[in-house]
């Protein structure tokens, strides 16, 4: 604050005694009273002849002359999109750089997820079979598993037509 303004007590507005006493009085008077603009003859404005006939005109040839000259401001200039590419190029860099990775593996992933986007895929045995090849099927153990006959028979029963089973 201004050392100069921090003594002023005072605000140096003042109105004079009963002003807002008769205020509504005063106003009402001078809207009765006739008015002084009535009373010129001559209010000092003049039109110049045939004004109003050749306005129209006017207004269209020099909305016509300004077609031509229009200005063309681009809102986003060369200079600053290379600065806006190239500070959204560091924050991705910086966010790749010290975002920890994870490695995906077969074990991280949940049996229920693969299952689901096999099944809403409409992904069939032999859309699978493409994927494998025979070194795939060497390296799995199947003499680990045990098939029961009535496990597999069931499965072809309830997975199979009668078009499969043929043989041509």
């Amino acid at each position: 604050m201004n050392d100069k303004l921090k003594h002023i007590k005072q605000s140096g507005f003042k109105t004079p005694d009963g002003y807002f006493d008769n205020l509504e009085d005063t106003i009402f008077n001078k809207l009765n009273t006739k008015s002084n603009l009535d009373s010129i003859n001559n209010p000092g404005f003049n039109v110049p002849k045939d004004y109003f006939d050749i306005i129209e005109d006017n207004v269209f040839n020099t909305l016509k002359k300004d077609e031509n000259e229009v200005k063309v401001i681009s809102l986003f200039s060369r200079r600053n999109i290379l600065y806006m590419s190239g500070i959204a190029a560091t924050v991705v860099l910086m966010i790749s750089v010290f975002k920890p990775s994870s490695e995906i593996s077969f074990d991280s992933i949940e049996t229920e997820l693969v299952e689901f986007y096999i099944s809403n895929h409409n992904i069939n045995s032999a859309d699978l079979a493409t994927l494998w090849n025979e070194t795939d099927f060497n390296e799995v153990a199947f003499d680990e598993y045990e098939f029961l006959d009535e496990t597999v028979e069931d499965y072809i029963l309830e997975n199979s037509n009668i078009k499969d089973l043929l043989i041509d």
